[in-house]
């Protein structure tokens, strides 16, 4: 079991910071993307334009620390998200499922669950937001969890990385 907690943990931690550096480099639309949500929530709630405008510029720098600092937040979603979907992870191992399709399964849940009903939901409830997320957030979700699973599978197949998580045989 903590063989495939442990592996899920890595292939957490190696994919989201990975996913959060193409953020960076799309840093510009992000923070637009994000400037554009405070401002449509805030015209909903019915601001006056003067407030929305003020408020949309007092939290731009937030907004670039946020991005900025995205790597090291990803680098810790990673490990505790590794480790729930660890658990996932070896339970469909340890039933005799065979260790790539639980891992393929268990990088399925994760991007159905963690990944696409998040965005599905924030589509419906706020159907403006629809275009941003397509262009910008879905390929680095789409590609943080393609990511994941494919580490995952990495590590069932022949090779040095199989061994991570397992502990190396002592002499008593």
């Amino acid at each position: 079991m903590h063989r495939h907690v442990f592996q899920s943990i890595a292939a957490g931690i190696a994919s989201w910071p990975v996913v959060s550096l193409a953020l960076l480099l799309r840093a510009g639309e992000a923070a637009k993307v994000m400037e554009e949500v405070v401002r449509r929530q805030l015209e909903a709630s019915g601001a006056p334009p003067g407030v929305v405008e003020e408020a949309v510029r007092s939290v731009a720098p937030t907004i670039s620390l946020s991005i900025t600092l995205a790597p090291l937040g990803a680098l810790l979603q990673g490990a505790l998200i590794g480790a729930l979907l660890g658990l996932l992870y070896s339970w469909l191992a340890d039933r005799g499922v065979g260790q790539r399709v639980a891992a393929a399964v268990t990088g399925g849940f994760g991007a159905l669950v963690l990944g696409a009903l998040p965005l599905l939901a924030m589509i419906l409830s706020q159907p403006w937001v629809y275009a941003p997320l397509v262009d910008l957030v879905l390929p680095l979700v789409l590609g943080g969890w393609g990511l994941y699973t494919a580490l995952l599978i990495l590590f069932t197949l022949p090779g040095p990385w199989r061994r991570l998580g397992e502990a190396r045989p002592s002499e008593y």
